[in-house]
């Protein structure tokens, strides 16, 4: 039962990571650029990153009644 949530709120938080990368670095122009890409990825997507945004969103959705994934592309950086 606890694995279930957490997958599914993990699922939805790697596809936040994944549709920001895609947005935003989608066609970098200069090496400086691959490099600083390269660097939010492995801080942004190593997997202790996970709880803080799933709790969070958990939180906001208790406590206003409304789906996180409202507020997910923010938690992501937590």
């Amino acid at each position: 039962m606890l694995h279930e949530w957490y997958d599914t709120y993990k699922s939805n938080v790697d596809e936040a990571i994944k549709e920001y990368f895609s947005k935003r670095y989608n066609s970098l122009w200069s090496p400086e650029e691959e490099r600083f890409e390269e660097a939010l990825r492995y801080a942004v997507m190593t997997p202790g990153k996970r709880l803080r945004p799933i709790l969070a969103m958990m939180a906001y959705e208790e406590l206003m009644w409304l789906p996180g994934d409202v507020v997910l592309p923010y938690l992501i950086w937590l």
